[in-house]
């Protein structure tokens, strides 16, 4: 009978934790009290593997990341150590990884990963298929239909390379978490995707929801019709007030497009009538200038206009250039010289645009 009883203590002790692992996590630590996790600490080049419950942390040795296997001492304690199929929490130090906070549309909620796949991207400088990720729910804004979420990303090469390491170990990674403080202790989440979460614990979670949605089933089921109707109700009731919000978010949305358009369109017309045409410079000044005058060089530099050449006289320039209504504040640059050759004074001029409004 020894040979029979083993199995079934160690079945019984399985299913006691898949049951357990159904209830709330407040109801859970009341009637089980804390639950000790199996964890892997990226530290230094070594995992450093512990038992954690709570926010007790009992070490159990340390091993080089690139050690082939597992010393016989250490690979006895973490056999011992591991309850039921979970798998070992790897947690990963907190400079490994990136937290971004961010706002996406209420409606996101639904498929939050999937959205947040698709916004990757835009988010943070990798692409989708580069990072493992978390999604967190921080706060929802039902006024402005905003949801505030924190983002937590860690680079895939990084994150493979030691998942790759515990399997030489034969070790499974139920969870991929992030170290929050000096005492080893855990942030609560999980970067791995659903797909790479387990496939026989998830198996394993399915038969044990499927036993216990069986048995609350057969208890309940003499009160369940009413109930069913009314919750029938309330979820149609539910789809089309969603529906309704999905509406109203894009109404919004459209109407904020519609007024950041207009400001841009605002903003252009200011522009355009504040700036002076090069055309008209030009116009001007050829318009202003003397016959005995011509110039050499024009540059137009923001609101200001350089400009040299040779004149008769250039000092009367001055008085030509401040009775004129698009320059003001005219002056020389340098003194006026003569030419010996030609006998012209070779003069440079500094101009200020008048505002258009004035």
């Amino acid at each position: 009978m020894a040979f029979l009883l083993d199995p079934c203590i160690r079945f019984g002790r399985w299913w006691a934790g898949e049951l357990a692992a159904l209830l709330p996590s407040p109801l859970r630590r009341a009637v089980i009290g804390q639950t000790s996790v199996l964890v892997l600490e990226v530290r230094d080049g070594n995992a450093r593997f512990h038992s954690l419950q709570g926010e007790r942390s009992l070490e159990l040795g340390d091993c080089d990341l690139e050690a082939k296997k597992l010393p016989d001492g250490l690979a006895a304690k973490i056999k011992k150590a591991m309850a039921g199929p979970a798998g070992v929490v790897l947690a990963l130090p907190r400079s490994s990884v990136t937290t971004k906070d961010g706002e996406l549309p209420l409606a996101a909620a639904e498929n939050l990963d999937e959205v947040i796949g698709f916004e990757m991207d835009r988010l943070t400088p990798f692409q989708q298929d580069e990072v493992y990720f978390h999604i967190s729910v921080v706060g929802r804004d039902l006024e402005q239909q905003k949801l505030k979420v924190a983002l937590t990303v860690s680079p895939r090469v990084a994150v493979d390379r030691f998942l790759d390491r515990m399997r030489a170990w034969n070790l499974h990674a139920g969870r991929v978490d992030v170290v929050s403080g000096t005492q080893s202790l855990l942030q609560g989440i999980n970067l791995l995707p659903p797909v790479s979460k387990g496939a026989s614990s998830i198996i394993r979670r399915a038969i044990s929801v499927g036993l216990l949605a069986a048995l609350i089933a057969l208890s309940v089921m003499a009160i369940s019709l009413p109930l069913d109707r009314k919750a029938r109700f309330a979820e149609a009731l539910s789809q089309e007030v969603l529906l309704a919000r999905k509406k109203l978010g894009a109404v919004r949305n459209l109407t904020d497009e519609i007024q950041s358009l207009e400001k841009s369109n605002r903003y252009l017309i200011d522009l355009r009538q504040n700036t002076v045409l090069v055309s008209r410079v030009l116009d001007d000044v050829t318009r202003l200038l003397p016959d005995d005058t011509w110039l050499s060089q024009m540059r137009l530099i923001e609101d200001r206009l350089e400009v040299t050449g040779y004149s008769q006289d250039a000092a009367k320039l001055i008085a030509i250039f401040d009775g004129s209504a698009l320059f003001t504040e005219p002056k020389f640059r340098s003194p006026v010289t003569r030419d010996q050759r030609s006998g012209v004074e070779r003069f440079s001029l500094t101009l200020k645009l008048a505002e258009q409004g004035s």
